[in-house]
């Protein structure tokens, strides 16, 4: 069965049914795509799917291969947390593919989707070096193997493929009289397929471009929510002077984009995200039992600064306007992940795509013969491969590194609150130095007074 990193504690909104999910009560985890609102005969159809014996099995060994690398990875909690302040987390490479996971459907899909954790990568100065260096072209030809694209690839193609080495065997087993003469060549025009093309070539540019769309809007998102974090944070470190009313704001601001992450993703940790950030037991409790998390964080920290007394009105306008801003990053980043593409554009790009080369092989046996095998093979690869990278990026929060995000706006709230606090000191021990030297000018200048009335009286 899934491990405990594996179970889910997603609101419901995002599951396609139950009940309310909480830490108690939570549905399992699930590899394959949920759609929202679905009918029954789909679930069903997936429930069988997730019951295969061979699904169970590839992830139960994945789980437990997760789970030990966890621990010998991941330190414990009470150094945790300085760990993740101090830098992203960097994910291990996916290990390389077994053949039989092109194979099959079911274990291509669970392997794709086991693999999406491993490549949620921010990148730095090194990382853009090796992505402009002049041997990426043989690095990226060494990792075929563990390509979640090229994973996705082999069912199609190789059936498609092998439905071209049949047609090529018929077509020669009659060609050398080992079948009757009497039965039809499979082969056809080519003047179809030349007329379908930039058709098809549309489809395909049109399908990526919308999904990069998706992908652009969804990470401008998240910069705008880091962005808002660390403005706030300035701002409650300024405008409160309430010490417990600013950590408490402050702990939820860093809490809220770990519980935005965890609304959007499939796996769940927000048990560890929250205690990390240095929510108590209750509080973690409260947070986990709500069906919308980051709404729940935005309440709280609305109803700390109504009614925090010290403010002016401008200062809670401003407070408030920062909050309204990630109710609407919230919306946006839902609604793009409860509304894919129109399915049937993506349906029609597909059967496009499956006919097309089907047809393939029996436009090229005139001119190809044998050699509609490899023709077919390589066109089905490359525009199959477009294809996939449209669907693999219409979802983009399993992509962006999430993750690193909420880790970097952990960091800047806690360094803004340090180096506020070594200024006040900083200001506080000057103050004091200050009223030290005026203290003794004013001492030396009554000392000079008193010097010089003691002159006078002598002289007189």
């Amino acid at each position: 069965m899934a491990t405990s990193a594996h179970v889910a504690m997603r609101p419901q909104a995002l599951w396609t049914g139950g009940g309310p999910a909480s830490a108690r009560s939570a549905p399992a985890f699930n590899p394959l795509p949920a759609q929202v609102g679905c009918p029954l005969a789909t679930k069903e159809k997936w429930q069988r799917m997730w019951g295969h014996a061979s699904l169970r099995a590839s992830l139960d060994l994945a789980d437990s291969k997760e789970e030990a690398a966890r621990k010998t990875r991941t330190p414990s909690l009470p150094q945790r947390r300085s760990v993740r302040c101090q830098s992203a987390p960097k994910s291990n490479s996916p290990p390389p593919v077994a053949l039989k996971h092109y194979l099959t459907p079911i274990s291509a899909d669970v392997k794709k989707e086991e693999s999406m954790v491993y490549r949620r990568t921010v990148f730095g100065h090194p990382e853009w070096l090796r992505h402009r260096s002049s041997t990426r072209h043989y690095r990226h030809i060494l990792s075929i193997s563990s390509s979640r694209v090229i994973l996705a690839l082999g069912p199609p193609v190789l059936a498609l493929t092998g439905g071209a080495l049949a047609m090529a065997l018929y077509n020669e087993a009659i060609v050398h009289d080992i079948l009757p003469h009497e039965l039809p060549l499979l082969k056809a025009s080519a003047l179809p397929l030349q007329l379908t093309a930039p058709a098809l070539a549309l489809l395909l540019v049109f399908r990526t471009n919308a999904s990069y769309s998706r992908f652009d809007e969804a990470r401008k998102m998240w910069g705008a929510t880091l962005n808002r974090v660390r403005d706030l944070a300035r701002q409650a470190l300024s405008y409160m002077d309430d010490n417990e009313e600013r950590e408490e704001v402050l702990r939820y601001l860093m809490a809220f984009p770990y519980a935005f992450k965890n609304h959007l993703l499939r796996e769940d940790h927000i048990v560890d995200d929250m205690r990390n950030v240095g929510l108590n037991s209750d509080e973690i409790e409260i947070l986990t039992s709500t069906e919308h998390r980051p709404n729940y964080c935005l309440q709280v920290m609305s109803q700390v600064i109504s009614k925090n007394t010290d403010l002016t009105d401008f200062q809670r306008v401003n407070l408030d306007h920062n909050l309204t801003h990630f109710h609407d990053q919230v919306g946006g980043c839902e609604r793009i992940f409860k509304t894919p593409l129109p399915l049937s554009y993506t349906r029609l790009t597909s059967r496009f795509l499956v006919l097309w080369h089907f047809f393939l092989p029996l436009a090229l046996w005139d001119a190809c013969h044998w050699m509609v095998v490899p023709a077919t093979f390589l066109s089905a690869a490359a525009l199959f491969c477009i294809e996939e990278v449209g669907v693999l990026i219409e979802e983009p929060f399993s992509i962006l590194p999430l993750h690193a995000i909420c880790n970097t706006a952990e960091k800047n709230v806690r360094e803004l609150t340090r180096l506020q606090g070594e200024h006040l000191n900083k200001r506080a021990i000057g103050g004091k130095k200050q009223a030290q030297l005026n203290g003794a000018s004013q001492n030396g200048v009554a000392d000079g007074a008193a010097a010089r009335r003691t002159n006078v009286q002598v002289t007189n």
